[in-house]
């Protein structure tokens, strides 16, 4: 995997993982690359470096505006690599996750994810997909299907409408309190980060 940047087990001792994907810069630049939430198993080949999101990247769908179609760095593959369980919109920087097994706060079994969003100017202008990251996603784990779970009025970080809530989730957990709590991680502009602009939410079901 290319970033695994969130590892947790759930109730079936199963792991999984959120993978970050590739980006559309430096020496070998690959466009639409998405995230990925993936089951970890023994003695599986997860694809990078030449697969994003369970595709190979010679698929035109990967090739960036004005630059060539990146090509296969290995020589032979060790296997044909599944497909993840959910692919998220590429830059979505998926983070830390959760599984909800608490009946009372609704949605049983399904894992909810932190959402950083593009890292800097640089990635968020090599993307076509607007209003990304900076949210929690709820994920079925029954469907794979994903719900935005909490999410500002305008779809942006709060840094820019200058409103209040969310500005860039990292990591979420579901507390003894019943409650979800979210590690917001703050103001994050072109890798720089603004102290004490983080916070922590707490979510609680009424």
């Amino acid at each position: 995997m290319r970033n695994p940047f969130g590892i947790k087990f759930d109730k079936f001792n199963q792991l999984w993982v959120s993978n970050h994907g590739m980006d559309a810069r430096g020496s070998r630049p690959i466009k639409n690359s998405p995230d990925e939430f993936r089951r970890i198993s023994f003695n599986e080949w997860y694809g990078w470096p030449d697969y994003t999101g369970g595709y190979p990247i010679t698929n035109p769908f990967f090739k960036p505006n004005n630059n060539h179609q990146p090509q296969f760095l290995l020589k032979e593959h060790p296997m044909l690599p599944k497909m993840p369980f959910v692919n998220f919109i590429p830059q979505s920087a998926i983070m830390g996750f959760d599984f909800n097994y608490n009946h009372k706060f609704g949605f049983y079994g399904d894992a909810f994810i932190a959402e950083f969003g593009p890292e800097n100017s640089e990635t968020k202008a090599s993307i076509e997909f607007p209003y990304i990251g900076h949210r929690v996603t709820r994920i079925d784990m029954n469907t794979g299907q994903l719900f935005v779970f909490a999410q500002n009025k305008y779809f942006l970080p709060v840094s820019e409408t200058n409103g209040s809530g969310l500005e860039r989730p990292i990591d979420v957990i579901f507390g003894p309190d019943n409650s979800l709590y979210i590690l917001d991680f703050g103001i994050f502009n072109n890798c720089q980060p603004i102290k004490n602009s983080g916070v922590i939410w707490k979510i609680t079901k009424t």
